[in-house]
């Protein structure tokens, strides 16, 4: 049994599916896989994209796919695509290529339970993605190269040596088409390919099994972090000590923020984040955001972790004759619109009752002695000009009824 066989089959003894989609050019390495997993006796299906991207060399490669399904007794499924000229000239073609097949793949592998896509990436598509990452200025996600498996994407010949799938091209007299745009180095990865690591390579031997042997070491990193991670989550639990997240990797940092979906373009700001002041806030999405205490951040997910309040808003003929700090008094004539509830935002500014000037809602909670956690907690009535009341605070004077006054709003608040 061939080395490449040898491999396919031990990775794919790593997972469990029931059936296998195989992403298949006319060019070696897919043909390769397409034909072992066939000797193994896999059930299979082949799924080829013609862009048309190279006219008659797009269909012939086609034909060419048409004729070894055949050959191999494996149903062959092709997505037809006819790219616009005007969007070719939009953007990045190999991009928009990818996000096509992809889209493709999904919707096939849904037609079968428990079926996953597998692709012919090798070890020589690991080192290249590495100097592709490396010009990207990217971080351990993108160096440390690819993974075995991700969600239904399997590529079970990364270990793969270029010579070894040679060898088993022709120890079973397989044929392939080379794509003519690959010998073209106007894409960084065909440079790569065909310039920068032959002469590299030429100099340093040994290039090859330190890239690799770099590539194992991230990939253990991200592991010991990720387990690294997991516990943190579990022992903090919504409430994470400022300290620790401080002295976190940039890279472990990254782990933590892709956890509540954020981007990796998002890290600086969230360090600048962890050195703001007590009581900002970052958005993690429109129903979630963390907050940041003296000595932690504090993971608030929106409306339904917070305290549930109905506003009862009545008009009424004449003032109380006596006031409480959880019913407001208002000059009807001068409210702009319905007053609604809402939650503190950094930077809301009041102007109280029984003093000059405007304040800083902030400053009104520490005067009260509102630990930073619960700022986010308390409600604030406002109508479409400004913040009217800081319930059970401070009450906003520039709206507030008189004696004098004709019509008046009574505003309390229930909890829900």
């Amino acid at each position: 049994m061939s080395s490449l066989v040898n491999c396919v089959q031990s990775e794919l003894k790593k997972i469990v599916f029931d059936h296998f989609f195989v992403a298949i050019s006319s060019g070696k390495d897919s043909v390769a896989l397409a034909h072992a997993l066939y000797s193994l006796g896999y059930p299979l299906t082949l799924l080829h994209v013609n862009y048309h991207l190279r006219g008659e060399e797009s269909n012939e490669d086609q034909r060419w796919l048409e004729n070894f399904a055949q050959s191999i007794n494996t149903p062959l499924i092709v997505h037809d695509v006819k790219i616009p000229l005007a969007t070719l000239n939009k953007g990045n073609i190999q991009q928009l290529a990818r996000d096509i097949r992809y889209s493709f793949f999904e919707q096939e592998i849904k037609k079968i339970n428990n079926s996953c896509i597998l692709v012919g990436h090798h070890q020589q598509d690991q080192i290249e993605n590495f100097w592709i990452h490396l010009f990207r200025n990217s971080g351990r996600s993108g160096l440390k190269g690819m993974s075995l498996s991700e969600n239904q994407v399997v590529r079970p010949m990364l270990n793969v040596k270029p010579n070894e799938i040679e060898e088993y091209m022709a120890q079973h007299e397989l044929g392939w088409r080379e794509d003519s745009s690959n010998k073209k180095s106007i894409y960084l990865r065909n440079s790569i390919r065909n310039r920068l690591i032959p002469e590299l390579s030429q100099t340093f031997s040994s290039l090859r099994d330190a890239i690799l042997l770099i590539q194992e070491k991230l990939r253990e990193q991200e592991i010991e972090d990720k387990n690294s991670l997991q516990k943190f989550l579990v022992a903090y639990n919504g409430i994470f000590p400022l300290k620790e997240l401080k002295a976190f990797s940039d890279d472990k940092l990254l782990l933590f923020l892709k956890q509540f979906g954020l981007k990796g373009s998002q890290l600086m700001e969230f360090r600048n984040f962890l050195d703001a002041h007590s009581g900002s806030l970052f958005e993690v999405n429109k129903q979630a955001t963390f907050h940041k205490d003296r000595t932690k951040i504090i993971l608030n997910l929106g409306e339904e972790s917070l305290p549930k309040y109905a506003i009862c808003v009545e008009d009424i003929l004449q003032p109380p004759t006596t006031y409480n700090k959880s019913s407001l008094f208002l000059n009807s004539e001068k409210l702009k619109g319905q007053p609604f509830i809402r939650f503190w935002k950094e930077g809301d500014r009041i102007f109280p009752l029984g003093m000059n000037g405007s304040k800083l809602l902030s400053d009104v909670f520490t005067a009260a002695k509102i630990p930073n956690s619960k700022k986010t907690t308390i409600p604030i009535i406002c109508d479409e000009d400004h913040i009217l009341w800081c319930y059970e605070l401070a009450i906003d004077r520039r709206k507030i009824a008189t004696e004098k006054d004709k019509k008046l709003t009574k505003i309390t608040l229930h909890t829900a």
